[in-house]
């Protein structure tokens, strides 16, 4: 489905495919890509799921940049089952942002 159809939310977590398949981006970089993304879907934060690579994360930021990114690494490059990973990344995450974590602190 298209990611980008919902709006204002405080934290979308795609997977970069679904990310490009939302923007209809298929060369821009990671960065590029999660910027479009924010902007289309109005979001705050937008953390783009990689694999075994880690993850993307994207904040609005603050009052001195436009946006503020960083790559985390996967903890677990060999995962025996991967299945339901990126909605456990999206809930604890939200729960984390929700109780007054940082998105950098959420994406851990």
């Amino acid at each position: 489905g298209d990611v980008s159809r919902f709006k204002g939310m405080m934290l979308i977590t795609p997977t970069e495919r679904e990310a490009r398949l939302a923007v209809r981006d298929f060369n821009s970089g990671l960065v590029v890509l999660a910027e479009s993304l924010r902007k289309k879907s109005e979001t705050q934060n937008v953390i783009i799921t990689l694999g075994q690579e880690g993850l993307l994360v994207h904040s609005s930021g603050n009052s001195k940049r436009a946006w503020e990114d960083d790559r985390l690494p996967a903890m677990n490059t060999s995962p025996k089952d991967s299945a339901g990973a990126g909605d456990s990344l999206l809930t604890c995450s939200a729960m984390a942002l929700t109780v007054g974590a940082d998105i950098w602190q959420s994406a851990y």
